[in-house]
């Protein structure tokens, strides 16, 4: 990992407490796996396995799933970084869910060619979306005939020390929606390696925004 700032990453303990499996942690559990099984696709990295949720689900359903982690205690397929993840890995997939906030936003473009590299098809991301929210949703007896949100970005650079990132295990370098880290700039890397087949942001777990792309030839 060449000695690149990373936030040490969240040890084996943090995925199997309370957190891990709070009524928040379940909405996102949901939202991945229903956005990636709406895809065609056999063999999947999934980068950041957590406490494996996701990845045995996956593995019911006859999926070849590899995994790719820093923390070498959850016993990944591959220990790494996102950044430079090994050569001889080539799948139809990459999951990477709320991963890339906990490198430096300069890393993030070098993190999607990392991935890019290593993926022949699919790529599901989430990153945290830092806005205010608001939504409209109108019932017409039992039917919803509006349900929209608008996303107000916090223009608020995300500023955190160094130390203090390294010495926790919950900051983030950046989130989408901040001063210099808008949702167009982090969308506009995306389109550089990818096209956005589809974005989703479930409104009960509205930090949490999701892109769905596609590996330009």
């Amino acid at each position: 990992m060449d000695g690149v700032a990373f936030n040490a990453g969240l040890s084996k303990e943090r995925y199997f407490d309370e957190r891990g499996t709070n009524e928040e942690s379940w909405i996102a559990y949901s939202n991945q796996l229903r956005l990636m099984m709406k895809y065609n696709w056999k063999t999947i990295l999934e980068i950041g396995p957590g406490n494996k949720i996701v990845q045995n689900y996956l593995q019911e359903k006859k999926k070849e799933v590899a995994t790719l982690d820093i923390v070498k205690e959850l016993n990944p397929t591959y220990v790494g970084d996102v950044r430079n993840i090994p050569h001889l890995i080539k799948v139809d997939a990459v999951a990477c869910f709320q991963v890339l906030e906990h490198i430096p936003w300069e890393d993030v473009e070098q993190a999607l060619k990392s991935i890019y590299n290593a993926v022949n098809r699919y790529v599901f991301i989430s990153v945290p979306y830092s806005a205010l929210a608001f939504r409209f949703h109108f019932i017409f007896f039992s039917k919803t005939i509006i349900d929209k949100s608008i996303h107000i970005p916090i223009w608020l650079k995300h500023n955190i020390s160094e130390e203090k990132i390294q010495k926790t295990q919950t900051y983030h370098y950046w989130e989408m929606g901040r001063k210099g880290t808008s949702y167009t700039a982090f969308k506009n890397k995306l389109k550089k390696y990818y096209r956005v087949v589809e974005e989703y942001q479930n409104h009960n777990s509205r930090f949490q925004y999701y892109f769905i792309l596609e590996k330009k030839k």
